[in-house]
């Protein structure tokens, strides 16, 4: 036979998991603030970045793709940016015919 969740038992069953979720988190943003602060706190000089690779691709003297590999790019990530600048992308930037004198 079903249970009438209605009740004040019931009710004081949602109050408490209710609470208890609200506890968890609170819990869970004081510990992603004080992860935040401290990387805030940390310098450049403890966490350099510096561009390994820098390229830039010039079609036809008005197409410009440019990709920049940083010291704390991944492989992959680094893989990526090459061939989007390698390939004809469509996040170029296109110069109009009439800036070019």
């Amino acid at each position: 036979m079903p249970r009438d969740w209605k009740g004040p038992f019931s009710r004081r069953l949602k109050v408490r998991a209710s609470e208890r979720g609200r506890e968890m988190a609170n819990r869970r943003w004081e510990l992603d603030r004080a992860r935040r602060e401290k990387l805030a706190a940390r310098t450049a000089e403890e966490h350099p970045s510096r561009i390994i690779r820098r390229i830039v691709v010039i079609d036809q003297e008005r197409i410009v793709r440019e990709a920049v590999i940083w010291s704390w790019d991944s492989y992959r990530s680094a893989r990526r940016k090459l061939h989007e600048v390698l390939t004809n992308s469509q996040s170029a930037i296109r110069i109009p015919q009439s800036a070019i004198p």
